[in-house]
């Protein structure tokens, strides 16, 4: 609570490279740092695989709110499910961040992201370049578990996406089932896009 690290990549909870099956529950994470949860294999190819993350509030980040970071081939099944994240600032370092809920990276097929409530994140963000979004998948393998975002609330995004997938070369995303409502006055982004991204459904 209230942490007030300024360490690139610091976090409130961490999974980390080869952890597994691990379960992220009921926990309040707000205050400062880069990001809220962060799961990630830091390129070393040790893959944390079939965690659930569930249940756990988290604001006022400066990154992401929770993080699937995950380069490598190898699908690795993680659950983000029925979390509250709100304002997320994407000030960190270059202000390039700002996704509620970031899922990137070869290794993340298989991953489900379901039944969160996500707002008002990414007002501090200046540009595209990470996909900034309340929900935001990126960069998957071109074979591979499809990833799955569905049943979520996404809403008060002032500025870019509701729902980004970008530059996925083949597994699919599916998108299903979301409620986004898009402020008005939103002329960066749509409620849900899929772009550079191929077997979106």
């Amino acid at each position: 609570h209230a942490w007030t690290g300024n360490v690139n990549d610091g976090n409130g909870v961490c999974v980390y490279e080869d952890a597994v099956s691990n379960i992220v529950e009921g926990n309040t994470i707000i205050g400062a740092g880069w990001h809220g949860i962060l799961i990630q294999d830091p390129y070393t190819s040790l893959y944390p695989k079939k965690n659930i993350v569930t249940g756990n509030r988290i604001g006022a980040h400066t990154a992401y709110g929770i993080a699937v970071y995950i380069p490598g081939t190898t699908d690795t099944y993680n659950q983000i499910l029925n979390n509250d994240v709100e304002g997320i600032t994407g000030a960190a370092n270059t202000s390039l961040y700002g996704s509620g809920i970031y899922i990137v990276g070869y290794g993340a097929g298989g991953t489900i992201v379901s039944g969160n409530n996500v707002r008002n994140c990414c007002t501090a963000t200046t540009g595209t370049t990470n996909g900034p979004a309340g929900i935001s998948v990126g960069g998957l393998y071109s074979s591979g578990a499809p990833v799955l975002v569905t049943n979520n609330v996404v809403d008060g995004m002032t500025k870019y996406w509701g729902i980004l997938a970008a530059t996925n070369l083949g597994i699919p995303v599916v998108i299903s089932g979301n409620s986004v409502t898009h402020p008005t006055g939103n002329t960066t982004g749509e409620p849900i896009r899929a772009e550079a991204s191929s077997s979106t459904s």
